[in-house]
């Protein structure tokens, strides 16, 4: 494992490991389809505690419609909306899981774009 840093890290939902470089790729979708990614944060520092932190999506390469309003994000798996407030985390600690949704709309335009998740604590302390 690396060298601990004060940094918010995704982590797998079930195996205590940081995520693949690629597990938010959906790779080609289909229209009128679409899929849950789970996912936790985990606290990188050992000293400090990540406070009130809120995970948020921007885009990359997208066609015109907006592909970050075709994904939502969840602390509970029902209630979906485009950020969440995940919380506080202790030093070294690990979040309940959370959900990324992708939601392909049946007239969506066709291309290539990417969805980034952002997790950002207002404080360590």
């Amino acid at each position: 494992m690396t060298a601990p840093v004060d940094a918010l890290l995704f982590w797998h939902p079930v195996r205590d490991e940081p995520l693949a470089a690629d597990y938010f790729e959906w790779g080609p979708v289909a229209r009128g389809s679409s899929a849950d990614r789970p996912f936790r944060l985990r606290n990188g520092s050992v000293h400090y505690t990540a406070e009130d932190i809120v995970v948020t999506m921007s885009e990359f390469g997208a066609p015109t419609r907006s592909v970050a309003a075709q994904h939502f994000l969840s602390t509970d798996g029902w209630n979906f909306s485009d950020s969440i407030n995940a919380g506080s985390l202790k030093p070294s600690g690990t979040s309940n899981t959370l959900t990324l949704r992708r939601v392909t709309a049946l007239d969506a335009d066709l291309g290539v774009g990417d969805v980034q998740l952002r997790a950002e604590a207002s404080d360590w302390v």
